[in-house]
């Protein structure tokens, strides 16, 4: 009888630390939404440092659009359908309405995501007060144009997208490579689980594939990049401040806090020309920095900071 008590407390505890392990983080988003730059109220959630929009929200939010979608419900087969390209007219004034808080009822769903005629199980998709809540950055890979900024998530229609890269021409002409390339790798991850996916049925099997886009693009606030720059030209000179960079495929998980609290991403010269050994570029065996640029940064650090806190910038 004591070995079997053991046994059962064993599991029990196991069990309890397998919950905790799996636990979601859920809670109600701050952030805003847009669309074509019309702010929008709807219910959001952030879970696990993501964000989640209710499927027949997002539908009805972009009926119309050239990046509309029709959402339906087989509840017998327990299979949710997304159709690109269709209307929705399903609304029944239970869209954008702000419910009660009810992230504590947040779980994985178990209803099958079907998009034109496809299986997707590969979304990362929650059930929350009945509802089925999508992450928006995987929506937006394959429905939507979704960017991320500072002040919230921008969700643009397909008639937008140019009106938006423009807007950011003053980065180069480089950005319009980086968003076909961009779709040329949604459409190599299709084609590659196309390939696993007949590969082993050919023997009998099958196979899953796992994508992880570990961290958000990083993207400057334009109210704190102006405010740095600002102490920055105090502190050290118009010629010393660089105001514009090249747009680059390098990630860096600060993108989470500029989601969360206005920021920007600054880059501090550590190369002395007088000392050769500090000129290699980063991620080579040869990069060494002159340690005194340790005082530029710090006090832009400090100098930003006090200049916020006095109203200066």
């Amino acid at each position: 009888m004591k070995k079997l008590f053991s046994a059962i407390l064993t599991l029990v505890l196991l069990f309890s630390l397998s919950s905790a392990a799996f636990a979601l983080s859920a809670q109600r988003s701050g952030q805003n939404l847009t669309v074509d730059g019309r702010a929008v109220s709807c219910d959001k959630y952030n879970i696990d440092g993501r964000n989640y929009f209710k499927l027949r929200d997002l539908a009805q939010l972009l009926n119309g659009t050239g990046s509309q979608f029709d959402v339906g419900w087989d509840g017998k087969a327990r299979v949710v359908t997304v159709t690109t390209g269709s209307a929705y007219p399903h609304a029944d004034g239970n869209e954008l309405k702000l419910e009660k808080d009810l992230s504590a009822s947040a779980v994985r769903s178990t209803q099958t995501i079907q998009i034109n005629g496809k299986v997707r199980s590969d979304l990362s998709v929650y059930n929350i007060g009945d509802s089925n809540y999508f992450q928006l950055r995987e929506l937006g890979d394959l429905l939507i144009d979704v960017h991320g900024q500072n002040d919230g998530r921008r969700l643009l229609s397909e008639a937008s997208h140019r009106a938006y890269l423009d807007g950011y021409a003053t980065l180069g002409p480089e950005l319009e490579t980086y968003a076909a390339a961009y779709k040329e790798y949604a459409a190599l991850k299709e084609r590659l689980e196309a390939l696993a996916t007949q590969t082993a049925a050919l023997y009998g099997g099958t196979a899953e594939l796992e994508w992880a886009d570990y961290t958000s693009p990083l993207i400057n606030d334009n109210a704190a990049t102006a405010e740095a720059q600002k102490t920055a030209v105090s502190l050290f000179g118009e010629d010393k401040v660089i105001r514009s960079r090249q747009p680059s495929l390098g990630g860096d998980d600060f993108a989470e806090y500029i989601l969360r609290v206005p920021g920007v991403y600054a880059y501090i010269g550590s190369g002395n020309p007088a000392r050769p050994d500090t000129m290699a570029s980063q991620h080579n065996s040869h990069f060494d920095i002159d340690e005194d640029a340790l005082t530029v940064a710090a006090a832009l650090y400090a100098c930003y900071a006090a200049d916020y806190l006095n109203g200066e910038v």
